[in-house]
């Protein structure tokens, strides 16, 4: 999918030959942003249906094949951000399952960040199907 042309020009400066210039992202934005991974909440205080969806990278040499690897040591790199991304996401879920044991996680293999457009239809069908459920409720 084609990255939200508005998206990069809310994140980025525009340099005046037309080329992606420096983040416009305050240093506070940027912490608000990753201080969730380093924080564990407190889960236990939802009281109301969860739905969570996570991309999910696909097996590591399909993930691998996105990237030039020219070395056995760019190839471990790449395998040590895979296994550290798939880590974090594990401990998200084990963290939002421990709290909202009713809690339901759907998990789409090879999204995108942005998996309301990669995976759109996925999306839909999830939410869709969550809200008939907890319509039953």
């Amino acid at each position: 999918m084609a990255f939200p042309e508005a998206e990069l020009r809310q994140q980025f400066v525009a340099n005046a030959d037309g080329s992606v210039g420096s983040s416009r992202m305050s240093s506070a934005i940027r912490t608000a942003l990753t201080e969730p991974t380093r924080v564990k909440p407190d889960w236990s205080r939802i009281r109301i249906p969860v739905l969570a969806i996570y991309r999910q990278r696909p097996p590591f040499e399909a993930f691998a094949a996105d990237y030039v690897v020219r070395t056995e040591q760019e190839k471990a790199s790449l395998r040590q951000l895979y296994d550290a991304e798939r880590g974090m996401i594990a401990r998200w879920q084990r963290d939002l399952r421990a709290g909202v044991p009713t809690a339901r996680i759907v998990n789409l293999v090879g999204a995108n960040l942005y998996m309301f457009l990669s995976n759109e239809a996925d999306v839909i069908r999830a939410v869709r199907a969550f809200g008939a459920t907890t319509a039953e409720q």
